[in-house]
């Protein structure tokens, strides 16, 4: 599967609600990939498997992280204003 259509795909799905919605209620593989095809996107159905396992994949990286960081930790990795403080075992902080 190429980047371009992956690209042009996720663009289409966050930027048009409508889109989302059809691909949501698609009842079938075949019929997402005839949604897709009449907003302009040319994508077969392996293609569109390979890209829901992306999803699952990325939906289940962000779960682990959920779980293993603290809000703090996520948010400073995010790019957020808060702070992290590293404090080797056995000291103490202000102390």
């Amino acid at each position: 599967m190429s980047e371009e259509i992956i690209a042009t795909f996720m663009d289409k799905f966050h930027s048009d609600v409508d889109f989302q919605d059809k691909l949501k209620s698609a009842a079938s593989p075949e019929a997402a990939v005839a949604i897709a095809e009449n907003a302009g996107l040319k994508i077969s159905t392996e293609e569109l498997f390979n890209l829901q396992d992306r999803f699952k994949e990325l939906r289940n990286t962000k779960d682990v992280l959920k779980q293993d960081l603290t809000d703090q930790e996520l948010e400073f990795l995010s790019g957020g204003e808060a702070t992290m403080m590293c404090v080797p075992p056995g000291d103490s902080v202000g102390g």
